[in-house]
C-alpha cells in the first residue's frame, strides 16, 4: 500500500466515524463515542504510561512531546497536561482538522499533516518523549521501519520513545509483505480497509542498537487482529545523554 492509498483510507474513516476508527470498540461503532469519554480514555492512557515509565526508573523531562498518528488528538490532549509543548502528526487531513477542532490547549498543542514516509518537518533532537500505540501496525512494514528510525533521530539526549508494533505469529510471516498487501487491496476492491502489518522484533532491536539507543523495556502480548494472531510488542527506548 502506498502512502496515498493509506491516506485515502484513513481520511475516509475520519469523515465517517473518526473516534471508532481510532478506538474500534464494537459497541461504539456508528459515531457512538462521546467526546468526553473518548478523550478521557486518552488521559487515562497517558497517566498509565507515565506511571509505568516511572516504575522502570526512566526520568521523563516534560519538555516537548510527539504524538505520532495522533488522529483526533486523543493522546495529545492528555500529554498537554504535563508537557510544555505537544506536537501531533497524522497522515489524514480530516483527522487533523478534527484534532484542531477538539484542541483545548491553544498554541501549546500543534497538529501537523504529514503525508511523507519520514518526519523531516521536525528537527533533529527536538523531542523529549515520542508516543505511538496503535498506529504503526496499520502501516506497511517498510514504511514502519522508516518512521521508527526517524523517532531515534528526533529524540533529545535523555529522551524516550514508546511505540508498539505487531509481529506475525502465523504462517503469513513467511509471505513477502508487499504480496500480502496486493492481495488485501484486491480483496477489498479499492475500498478503505485497516490493514495489519508485522515487523520483526529482531529488526526493531537492530534499529535501536544502530541508533545508539537503549532498549529499556520490551512488553509482548497476544493480539488478535482480523482473522490472524499477532504478537503485540511495546518498546520503551531511551536515547542516552
Amino acid at each position: 500500500m502506498h502512502l496515498r492509498n493509506l491516506q485515502a483510507s484513513w481520511n475516509s474513516y475520519a469523515k465517517e466515524d473518526p473516534m471508532w476508527a481510532i478506538l474500534t470498540d464494537p459497541e461504539k461503532r456508528g459515531n457512538k463515542w462521546s467526546p468526553a469519554e473518548f478523550f478521557a480514555s486518552g488521559q487515562a492512557d497517558i497517566d498509565k504510561l507515565l506511571a509505568d515509565l516511572e516504575l522502570t526508573g526512566v526520568r521523563v523531562h516534560f519538555d516537548t512531546a510527539l504524538d505520532f498518528g495522533c488522529g483526533l488528538g486523543r493522546l495529545s490532549q492528555g500529554l498537554c497536561r504535563r508537557f510544555s509543548k505537544v506536537h501531533g502528526v497524522d497522515i489524514a487531513p480530516a483527522m487533523i482538522e478534527g484534532a484542531r477542532r477538539f484542541n483545548q490547549h491553544g498554541d501549546k498543542c500543534t497538529y501537523h499533516l504529514n503525508p511523507a514516509a519520514d518526519l523531516k518537518l521536525f528537527d533533529d533532537e527536538s523531542m523529549t518523549l515520542i508516543v505511538t500505540v496503535i498506529t504503526l501496525q496499520h502501516i506497511p512494514s517498510h514504511i514502519q521501519q522508516a518512521y521508527i528510525q526517524e523517532f531515534f533521530r528526533l529524540l533529545k539526549p535523555g529522551g524516550v520513545a514508546v511505540f508498539r508494533t505487531l509481529s506475525a505469529s502465523s504462517s503469513w510471516r513467511f509471505f513477502p509483505p508487499r504480496l500480502v498487501d496486493l492481495l488485501r487491496i484486491a480483496k477489498h476492491r479499492g475500498k478503505s480497509f485497516m490493514g495489519a502489518y508485522g515487523l520483526s522484533i529482531y529488526r526493531v532491536v537492530r534499529f535501536i542498537r544502530e541508533a545508539g539507543c537503549e532498549l529499556v523495556e520490551l512488553k509482548i502480548s497476544l493480539c488478535y487482529e482480523s482473522r490472524y494472531y499477532w504478537l503485540a510488542t511495546q518498546y520503551c527506548v531511551l536515547k542516552p545523554g
